[in-house]
C-alpha cells in the first residue's frame, strides 16, 4: 500500500510579481474497521494508493489527492508484513487507523520567497501490511485435544465440527450459535460459541497448533475450560 505523491508547485508570475500556487497534498492510507465484513477475503494480493496530489498553477492551489479507505471486519490486527510490527488493532466500526500520510504539495513560488524557485513536492509512502482477524464469541471452549469440545458444541448449536476418537479432529477454529429462546428466555438473544482446535501443553510458545488458535481466546467473553473425566 503507498500514499499519494503531492502535487507539483507552480512557477509563474504576474507581470514580475511571483503567483505560482501550492501543489495539492497527496492522498493518505487508512485502514477502517467496518460492521458490514465479517472476512478478510477481499484483501490479500492487491495494492492499494492514495491518489498522487494535483498540479498547481498560477491561479490555483492544486487539489488534494483522495485518501485510500481499506475496510476491515471488527477485531482486525493491521501488521507491518516486513516486521511484524503491530500497527494497531480495529475492533469497534468506526475505527480508523492512518498508515501511510500523503506527500505535501510542492510550495509555488508565490509561496517559496524564492521568485525563480519552487520547493519540490513530498514523496509517496509505501508500505506492506498483514491482517489478522480474531473470532469474536461470547463462549470459548478449550481443552486438551479429545476431550469434547466439539461434542458440546454439537450438543448446544446447529454446527456440525467434525467428530472422532483421535486427537486433533478439530484443526480449524469453530463457530455455533444458540438461540436463547430454547432456554425460553428472550428469543432475540443468541449465544455464540467458539471451538478451539486442542491445546498441548507448551501451546503458548508455539507448540501443536497453539498461537495460530490462541489468539482467539482474547475476544470471548467466557473460556469454558473441557476436562476429560477419564482422567479426572
Amino acid at each position: 500500500d503507498s500514499s499519494g505523491a503531492g502535487g507539483d508547485g507552480a512557477l509563474s508570475f504576474v507581470g514580475t510579481r511571483p503567483a505560482g500556487e501550492n501543489g495539492g497534498k497527496g492522498g493518505d492510507v487508512f485502514v477502517e474497521c467496518s460492521s458490514t465484513l465479517n472476512t478478510l477475503s477481499h484483501l490479500p494480493g492487491k495494492q492499494y494508493s492514495g491518489e498522487r496530489g494535483r498540479n498547481a498553477n498560477h491561479r490555483r492551489t492544486g487539489p488534494n489527492g483522495e485518501d485510500c479507505v481499506l475496510m476491515v471486519p471488527p477485531s482486525t490486527i493491521v501488521k507491518n508484513r516486513d516486521t511484524e510490527e503491530v500497527l494497531g488493532t480495529l475492533v469497534e466500526p468506526g475505527d480508523r487507523l492512518l498508515i501511510c500520510r500523503g506527500g505535501t504539495g510542492g510550495r509555488g513560488n508565490g509561496a517559496s520567497g524564492k521568485p525563480s524557485k519552487v520547493g519540490p513536492p513530498g514523496g509517496s509512502i509505501k508500505t506492506w501490511l498483514s491482517f489478522q482477524m480474531t473470532l469474536v464469541a461470547d463462549v470459548g471452549l478449550v481443552g486438551f485435544p479429545n476431550a469434547g469440545n466439539s461434542t458440546l458444541l454439537r450438543a448446544v448449536t446447529q454446527a456440525r465440527p467434525k467428530v472422532a476418537d483421535y486427537p486433533f479432529t478439530t484443526l480449524v477454529p469453530n463457530l455455533g450459535v444458540t438461540s436463547l429462546d430454547r432456554f425460553q428466555l428472550d428469543k432475540s438473544m443468541q449465544m455464540v460459541w467458539l471451538d478451539i482446535p486442542g491445546l498441548i501443553e507448551g501451546a503458548s510458545d508455539g507448540k501443536g497448533l497453539g498461537l495460530a488458535f490462541l489468539r482467539h481466546t482474547g475476544r470471548c467473553k467466557i473460556l469454558l475450560h473441557l476436562i476429560d473425566g477419564a482422567f479426572a
